[in-house]
């Protein structure tokens, strides 16, 4: 190669190389920003331009995580499981590892072999934050293992570092496996303290501290399943009755929802032929603990969004829809016969 060659092989090289940080830095800045959709796309260009960079890997198969593509992520993991470059060590590649498998529910073992090798590379130097975040999932990987003693023994290091909305709920999730109903109501009072004396926002918080949005459907399934462990407080039922934008669910016969819409629907042949909308809300997470409280049915269909983009509020449901929901509403009708 001659020094001509050599250099322009150097400067090609060096533009590359700068392309290939500024998407990393670029990709990265979008997932400390919680912005999911931006760091996938750039991230799926820096992996199609660069795909044997194990920065890269790692960050494209964290945003596929994030996003809820989790094969994907997995796949992309296994390829560099024994990555220890200085920005990423292999902690991070094993834990995101473990945590893949766990939400998959499957090689819970190797879950279980992964996070330990992340606790154990640095322990000592992990801030707060993270070793309570990595002691939360192997407390997870132990509750699907059925192991409850040992989860119970994690979630309570974790507490012990850093508490949050989702530790409390695996601790009374792991109480009332172990039959410990009244520990099991502490942890559940706390988190509706959370929710409504302090304020929904606390549950949006969450949403951004935590590692996914899956945790969501573990908190909803949380508490629309086990809230009979919970005495309702007064303050808590004063709050409800007050809130004037949530009046009109209290009419709804079941609700329907999606990830980001809720409907509720109500069926009067004194009013209207057919089923019509009595409530509409994009508060997901809210509309489905009241909607329990009120003890109103609740059901997830993907036709959600469609009638909430196509009916208007106390508006009849289209034509359209009459079947689908119609089969919805029979469903409903023999769960609360069966009630």
């Amino acid at each position: 190669m001659s020094a001509n060659d050599k250099n322009l092989f150097d400067i090609n090289r060096f533009k590359q190389d700068k392309k290939k940080n500024k998407l990393l830095e670029e990709a990265r800045e979008f997932i400390d920003n919680n912005e999911i959709r931006k760091a996938l796309k750039i991230s799926r260009k820096a992996y199609n331009l660069f795909p044997k960079s194990k920065e890269i890997i790692f960050t494209y198969a964290q945003s596929l995580f994030l996003c809820g593509y989790k094969n994907k992520a997995t796949k992309l993991l296994e390829q560099i499981e024994d990555y220890k470059e200085p920005y990423y060590t292999g902690s991070w590649v094993w834990f995101l590892l473990s945590v893949c498998y766990c939400y998959q529910n499957k090689k819970l073992s190797k879950a279980l072999e992964y996070i330990n090798r992340a606790i154990k590379s640095d322990e000592e130097n992990f801030s707060n934050v993270v070793l309570g975040r990595f002691y939360l999932a192997k407390a997870r990987i132990l509750y699907a293992l059925g192991n409850y003693d040992m989860a119970l023994s994690f979630l309570q290091k974790t507490n012990d570092i850093v508490e949050t909305l989702v530790s409390k709920i695996y601790m009374s999730k792991v109480c009332i496996k172990l039959g410990e109903y009244l520990k099991a109501r502490l942890y559940f009072n706390k988190v509706l303290k959370e929710l409504y004396l302090e304020g929904i926002e606390i549950f949006e918080k969450e949403k951004k501290d935590i590692f996914t949005y899956d945790e969501i459907d573990v908190i909803l399934d949380v508490l629309l399943n086990k809230l009979k462990y919970i005495k309702r407080n007064s303050k808590i039922k004063k709050s409800i009755i007050e809130n004037k934008e949530f009046c009109s669910l209290k009419s709804a016969d079941f609700i329907v929802y999606s990830d980001k819409f809720a409907i509720g629907l109500k069926y009067d042949k004194k009013i209207n032929p057919a089923l019509f909308v009595v409530y509409k809300s994009n508060k997901v997470s809210k509309t489905l603990i009241l909607s329990f409280i009120f003890k109103i049915v609740i059901l997830k269909d993907k036709i959600t969004g469609r009638l909430y983009r196509n009916t208007l509020l106390y508006a009849m449901i289209d034509k359209k829809f009459f079947t689908p929901v119609a089969e919805i509403y029979a469903y409903v009708d023999y769960i609360k016969k069966k009630k």
